[in-house]
């Protein structure tokens, strides 16, 4: 079971440092997968700098997850993860069912699943 979280782990950490590099050098690209828009350098700036440091932290920690074999590394990208979900169920509340929404929470709950599954694991 630890070498499936490991390698889960690894596979979730991949997409997080792919979509770091992705809003640092491809920005309005990956705005535009996020249905957002940046309409001036500060737009840009602020999405390079949170939305990069969003997945970059994620990236991080799920690294130091598989190279210390340690699941309480997992918590960090967890609780990330979760506020993420959560601020998309608020918006389901607040706005509205849009299907939309629901591609980003599926990637977000695989990916709570896989840092729960880790944390629990690797022990």
């Amino acid at each position: 079971m630890k070498i499936i979280a490991r390698v889960l782990v690894t596979l979730a950490g991949l997409f997080c440092l792919f979509m770091t590099v992705l809003f640092w050098f491809q920005t309005n690209g990956a705005l535009e997968s996020f249905g957002l828009l940046a309409t001036n350098a500060a737009g840009l700036g602020a999405a390079r700098a949170d939305f990069a440091a969003f997945f970059g932290v994620q990236a991080l920690f799920v690294g130091l997850t598989v190279w210390k074999s340690r699941g309480d590394y997992a918590l960090a990208p967890l609780a990330l993860m979760s506020f993420a979900i959560f601020g998309r169920v608020l918006s389901l509340i607040i706005g509205g069912f849009d299907a939309a929404i629901v591609s980003g929470m599926v990637v977000e709950a695989i990916c709570i699943a896989i840092y729960a599954f880790a944390w629990r694991t690797l022990r």
